[in-house]
């Protein structure tokens, strides 16, 4: 069972994958969530995410191209001593530009919540939760062979990481989606892939 609160059974000696969600963003009606910047206090909740991250010892950090992610990934690069950051766009959301708006977080809620339960039609976006899946586990592939033996971390967001999560964990991922903050974490031992950490909140 996932629980809402930071939980962990670190082993700071192994390299890890850290999935970062981005920090917090302004919604603003009209222009794609893919588009969306970071708040002040978003940038203030990386400076807690940072040291967080920092026993960890990250060595690189990929991002999203999205602003949000990026702005995430430099803030935490800067404060972890100036680490290399790589954008990469399969690291992306879910593709959703000509998803609506939701001013009713309620709809908006439910919207995630049925395009999870039935990943693999075209319900919510320009692309299926099932291929959006695939795509970024591709990704997150192809960057830890590049990779191998070290700790790198992954900015990217609330939908797409939950969709790789519970995969992983043979979870539901909405279970997950509801409960990532912003920001929030989840970290993997390499090479098995086995649970070390979930932080839900910097609260």
């Amino acid at each position: 069972m996932l629980l809402n609160r930071p939980f962990s059974i670190q082993a700071f000696d192994m390299p890890h994958l850290i999935l970062i969600r981005h920090s917090t963003t302004q919604p603003k009606a009209g222009s794609s969530a893919h588009d969306w910047q970071l708040t002040d206090e978003g940038r203030r909740k990386c400076l807690i995410l940072a040291e967080r991250l920092r026993p960890y010892s990250i060595h690189h950090l990929y991002s999203s191209d999205e602003p949000k992610a990026v702005q995430t990934a430099e803030q935490v690069a800067q404060e972890l001593g100036g680490l290399p950051v790589t954008l990469d766009e399969q690291l992306r959301e879910t593709h959703r530009k000509t998803a609506p708006y939701f001013a009713d977080e309620i709809a908006f809620v439910q919207a995630i919540q049925s395009a999870m339960n039935r990943p693999q039609q075209l319900l919510y976006g320009e692309e299926t939760f099932e291929a959006a899946r695939i795509r970024f586990t591709e990704a997150i592939n192809r960057i830890m062979v590049t990779t191998r033996g070290e700790t790198l971390a992954l900015v990217s967001h609330a939908t797409i990481e939950s969709l790789y999560i519970a995969n992983l964990i043979d979870s539901n991922p909405y279970d997950i989606w509801k409960l990532l903050d912003m920001p929030a974490y989840v970290v993997f031992s390499l090479p098995a892939m086995r649970l070390n950490e979930i932080c839900f909140s910097m609260l």
